[in-house]
């Protein structure tokens, strides 16, 4: 046997190989994802023929994936026609033009070929520009929130007509988002710029906060004076009690038993407590505005803002004839 027949050999065997192993491979496919595959088949044709052209074409496009097949993924093509999806209209009769070839399916072949052939010249093109300065490390783009592989940056590419949303992404940038309208026939061109630096990421373990540190602390000293102003009421209320009860049988400063002096005393007791807790209360509440409107606004940092502010911390104070509101830090 001379040369040129052995390879000719060698062709025919790889052939027969490769037709012996196309059925074990179409067996991986599962046989209820075939049955699925195919209601979803016969549901899409009911919709189809009903002018539902949307929902045949998801019904379509699961039936495809579950269990490829030319015939599907010819009238998936049909069906995104319909609803003026031409890019992914021409993309899926180019597919089934390059399937129905490898099975020997001449007839499905030259219809998704004249399928492709028509749309073509009505596709329009989208170009994501990135020049080099908007390149940076963990650059994400996204059209309608599917991601843009890199690979498509800077190459005219098929895209469905309508609306698309452009997003752009990277770590310590400000996000950049654009919407581009395309149209049939047409190319449309966004170009991505530079994204502008953005705030630096939270320090580990520390817990973001949109108030900020000043009015953190306000809160908590309107808080303590919510407190004390309640208190204040309590204490107010049972001096109150206890000095109706001492009056039964005081009168004034003066008692005629013991019962009357401790319910004296008690009553004393109660109003100074009283009046030592309203009088931190309100001086809370008053630091505590007073801490919340000089809060520098914006998106600062709570460290930052702490460090401006020189606040560390506010508590009521307490003593003596003292009455009032402790503010630590630097000033």
């Amino acid at each position: 046997m001379n040369i040129m027949g052995s390879r000719l050999l060698g062709v025919a065997s790889l052939g027969v190989a490769l037709v012996a192993l196309a059925p074990a491979a179409q067996a991986e496919t599962s046989t209820q994802n075939r049955a699925a595959a195919e209601v979803l088949f016969n549901e899409a044709g009911q919709l189809f023929r009903q002018g539902n052209y949307a929902a045949a074409c998801e019904k379509l496009a699961s039936s495809q994936k579950l269990d490829p097949a030319v015939g599907t993924q010819l009238n998936l093509a049909r069906c995104y026609e319909k609803i003026g999806k031409t890019a992914s209209a021409w993309i899926a009769f180019v597919d089934a033009a390059a399937t129905a070839k490898a099975a020997g399916q001449a007839e499905r072949e030259a219809s998704a070929r004249e399928g492709a052939s028509r749309l073509e010249s009505l596709v329009p093109k989208l170009l994501i520009q990135v020049p080099e300065a908007t390149l940076v490390e963990g650059l994400e783009i996204t059209r309608n929130g599917e991601p843009v592989p890199q690979d498509m940056w800077n190459v005219e590419s098929p895209t469905d007509p309508g609306d698309h949303e452009i997003k752009v992404k990277a770590p310590h940038k400000v996000p950049w988002s654009a919407t581009v309208h395309l149209e049939a026939k047409k190319l449309e061109t966004i170009s991505v710029p530079p994204l502008e630096a953005g705030p630096a990421e939270s320090e580990p373990g520390a817990a973001p906060s949109g108030l900020g540190t000043q009015r953190i602390l306000a809160l908590v000293s309107a808080g303590v004076g919510v407190g004390g102003l309640a208190a204040g009421t309590v204490f107010g209320l049972g001096a109150k009690s206890a000095l109706d009860d001492a009056n039964k049988t005081c009168s004034g400063s003066t008692c005629n038993d013991q019962p009357g002096l401790d319910a004296n005393e008690t009553a004393q007791q109660k109003a100074t407590l009283s009046t030592i807790f309203f009088s931190a209360g309100a001086a809370c509440l008053v630091g505590g505005a007073i801490l919340w409107f000089t809060a520098p606004s914006g998106a600062a940092k709570p460290s930052d803002e702490a460090a401006r502010a020189g606040v560390s911390g506010v508590a009521p104070l307490l003593g003596g004839d003292t009455r009032g509101l402790l503010v630590e830090g630097r000033f």
